[in-house]
C-alpha cells in the first residue's frame, strides 16, 4: 500500500511539475504577444494585375485590389476598380503597379477633332518633376549639327505617368521621365519621329 502512495505521489509531483512548465510558457507567450507591435493600418489599393502595355484599355482582368500599409501607398492612390475599367494605360504598368489618375486617361475621354496625345521621353528626367498638367510647354531638339531646334512651339502637357514600382520593365522602361503631350496630328507625328531617334527637351511657354 506504502508503494501505491508513493507512486500516486510521484505522479502527482510530476503532473504539478508539469502544470507550472505549461503556465510558464502560456505566461512567457503571453509576454512576447504584448511586446509585439501592432500591425500597421493597410488600406486596399487597385493594382495591375500583370504587365499591362502602354495604350492598353483596362478591363477587370487587369486589375486587382491588394491592401498595402497606408504609408507605402502613393498620393491619389485609387481604391475603387470601377475607377480604372475603361481607362487607358498611359505608360506601361508593371506587375503590382498602384494605380493613379496620373497613370491613366480617363475613360471616355474625347480629344478634340485632329488632336492626338504624344508620349515624350525627356533627357532630362528631372524636368518631368517641374512640369505639372495642363502646362504650355514648347518641344526641343538638336539636329545632326547639334544646333537646337523647337519641334512644337506650344503642346500642352496632358498627363505625368508615375515611375513604375519595384524597378524598371524589360527594356527599362520604368516611367521615369515620360510626359503625354497633346497637339495635332501632324505636330504629333513629327514628334514621334524625333523622340524615335534622339533626345528631346522642354521649354516653358
Amino acid at each position: 500500500m506504502r508503494n501505491l502512495f508513493s507512486s500516486l505521489g510521484t505522479a502527482v509531483r510530476w503532473h504539478r511539475r508539469g502544470l507550472a512548465a505549461l503556465a510558464a510558457a502560456v505566461a512567457v507567450l503571453a509576454t512576447i504577444s504584448a511586446l509585439r507591435p501592432a500591425s500597421p493600418p493597410t488600406v486596399e489599393v487597385v493594382v495591375a494585375a500583370g504587365v499591362i502595355p502602354a495604350g492598353t484599355k483596362l478591363t477587370p482582368d487587369h486589375l486587382r485590389l491588394v491592401a498595402l500599409p497606408v504609408k507605402a501607398v502613393p498620393d491619389g492612390a485609387l481604391t475603387d476598380l470601377s475607377a480604372a475599367l475603361g481607362a487607358t494605360a498611359i505608360a506601361p504598368l508593371p506587375r503590382g503597379q498602384v494605380l493613379t489618375p496620373q497613370s491613366l486617361v480617363e475613360a471616355g475621354r474625347a480629344l478634340p477633332k485632329g488632336q492626338v496625345l504624344v508620349p515624350l521621353r525627356l533627357g532630362d528626367t528631372s524636368v518631368a518633376t517641374l512640369l505639372r498638367v495642363g502646362d504650355q510647354v514648347s518641344v526641343v531638339s538638336t539636329d545632326a549639327q547639334g544646333r537646337p531646334v523647337v519641334l512644337a512651339p506650344r503642346v500642352r502637357v496632358a498627363a505625368l505617368p508615375q515611375p513604375a514600382q519595384g524597378g524598371p520593365l524589360a527594356g527599362g522602361d520604368d516611367g521615369r521621365g515620360l510626359v503625354l503631350v497633346q497637339t495635332d496630328t501632324e505636330t504629333g507625328a513629327r514628334l514621334v519621329s524625333a523622340a524615335a531617334v534622339g533626345q528631346v527637351g522642354l521649354m516653358w511657354v
